[in-house]
């Protein structure tokens, strides 16, 4: 088994620098971002493709932000994020997708999760606030267990 820590370790470690941080505050690790903010705040999500971008307002906290896509990180045949069932890049009809979390880690994690669309992501989604894009561009979110289409501006 061959493990590549580097998406959970970046995550823990924004976690671990925004708990030292006075006040709110974000940390930007590459992408995934671990934030408190004392206010409602927004979230931008870029759309692939530079489409309409979807916007979620989120209540005060401590949050993190983490997107993962088959179109980055991707060459010829192939990209970075692997099915654990063939040990070849992931076939998804998703291309991105965003996951809003009280935890960084999690939100990380299930990003991955909702690639492969595995019953465990509707356990583990909780309070986790998970959205994606699909090849046609249509912006989805994941609720009760399924995709549904959402308005690209909340």
């Amino acid at each position: 088994m061959r493990l590549d820590p580097g998406g959970t370790a970046k995550s823990w470690i924004a976690e671990q620098a925004v708990a030292l941080l006075p006040g709110d505050g974000f940390v930007d690790a590459g992408g995934d971002v671990a934030l408190r903010q004392s206010g409602v705040f927004a979230v931008k999500i870029a759309a692939p493709g530079g489409g309409a971008a979807l916007y979620l307002e989120c209540p005060p906290g401590t949050w993190g932000v983490a997107t993962s896509s088959i179109l980055t990180r991707a060459w010829a045949g192939g990209h970075h994020l692997i099915d654990p069932h063939t040990g070849r890049p992931l076939d998804s009809a998703l291309v991105q997708v965003t996951v809003v979390a009280p935890q960084l880690t999690n939100a990380e994690v299930l990003t991955k999760l909702a690639f492969l669309d595995v019953q465990m992501l509707h356990a583990l989604q909780g309070t986790a606030r998970v959205y994606a894009f699909d090849r046609d561009g249509q912006s989805l979110e994941r609720q009760a267990g399924r995709w549904q289409s959402v308005d690209v501006v909340r």
